[in-house]
This record gives C-alpha cells, structure tokens and sequence, in this order.
C-alpha cells in the first residue's frame, strides 16, 4: 500500500505570514487553484492505483483542500493529523514572536509554547496514525490519502525514514505538495517528497 500525504493549499495564514496551527483559516485564492491543480494530476501520481481511504484533518484549509481534489471518496476526519499547536502564538505574525521561542523549540523536542504542544507530541501523535493505518491491512495496490499540514507531514516522513523528531528541522515541504511513503513487508520506505504540480 502507498500512504500519500497531501500538505493543504496556501492558506491566509500562509500567505500574511502568521503562525497557524489550531487556527481555522480559510484558502486563499491561489490555494484553491493550488489544490484543484493537484486534483488533475492526482490520477497520474497514483498510476491506476485505487485509492481505498481518505483522511482529513477537521481544519478547514485541509478540508477544503481535500473537496478542491474530487476524490472518489469522502473523507473521515483525524485530529492526529491537526497541524501543531502553537497555543499562545498561534495566529501571530511569525516576525513577531521572540527569537528565544524558536530557538528553544528547535533546541528542546520536548518544549512547547504557552498553551500548546511540543514536537515530540507531534511526533507521537502521527506515529499512531500512521500505525493505525498500515494495522488496516490495505492491498499493495491500495492507496491511502491523507489530507494534512506541515507539521504532522514531516512526522511521517522521519517514522518512514526510522528518524527522530528533530529530523522536521531538516525538511521544508510546499503547500499543495505531495509525499508518499510505501509499505513494504509492513515496513514504512519514502517514496516521494514534496512534489507539486502548480
């Protein structure tokens, strides 16, 4: 089976640069084209594969990035896949937050801002997601989509690679960009890595 994770198009916290976890934010324009983009090229990517379930996080940006696609499921929704909470700094303009916040964040998996929840929590969270998901049983030529953000998309791609939180560090994805990891013998191999198609 192939688990393909799909980061939400650009958002209005994307695009006026404010940190947005647990923030609802809409799309913006250029993040529905986005999505609706990476609809039409969803049939080549999955290469006549067929795509046995769809999973969304309950925000409205992945959500809505999840209709933009027309996939031929409706999707269930997993808070696992929430992007991090950033608790009091979430929705600021990232400017505007003390450079002693990301220094200690990207220093210290375990600490966390006012309010919100760590790396490592991430980590965790995303892990037994991804688990959950292979412990289902799906064909090799069964596709998994997962609708996400940033945050819990590099989680999954340091579990596929056996690496540590802090590998979320050395990775940027693209909104609208697609990852894949593949399951193997049950064990998770990365397949791709933020591709996009607008």
């Amino acid at each position: 089976m192939e688990l393909l994770l799909i980061r939400h198009g650009e958002s209005t916290a994307n695009s006026s640069r404010l940190t947005a976890g647990r923030l609802d934010v809409p799309l913006t324009a250029s993040g529905r084209h986005q999505a609706r983009e990476l609809g039409m090229h969803l049939p080549q990517i999955m290469a006549r594969r067929t795509i046995a379930r769809v999973i969304s996080s309950p925000l409205a940006r992945a959500i809505d990035t999840t209709a933009l696609l027309q996939l031929p499921l409706q999707p269930d929704t997993d808070s696992r896949w929430m992007e991090m909470d950033y608790g009091d700094f979430d929705g600021l303009p990232i400017d505007s937050i003390p450079a002693g916040f990301w220094q200690r964040w990207m220093a210290d998996i375990e600490y966390a801002p006012p309010g919100g929840e760590s790396l490592m929590s991430v980590g965790t969270r995303v892990r037994n997601a991804c688990h959950d998901i292979v412990s289902q049983g799906y064909k090799d030529d069964e596709i998994v989509v997962v609708v996400s953000h940033v945050s819990p998309i590099k989680a999954a791609i340091a579990w596929s690679l056996g690496a540590g939180d802090q590998m979320a560090w050395h990775m940027h994805l693209d909104t609208a960009s697609v990852s894949s990891i593949s399951i193997l013998d049950g064990k998770p191999l990365m397949h791709r890595f933020n591709q996009h198609y607008h």
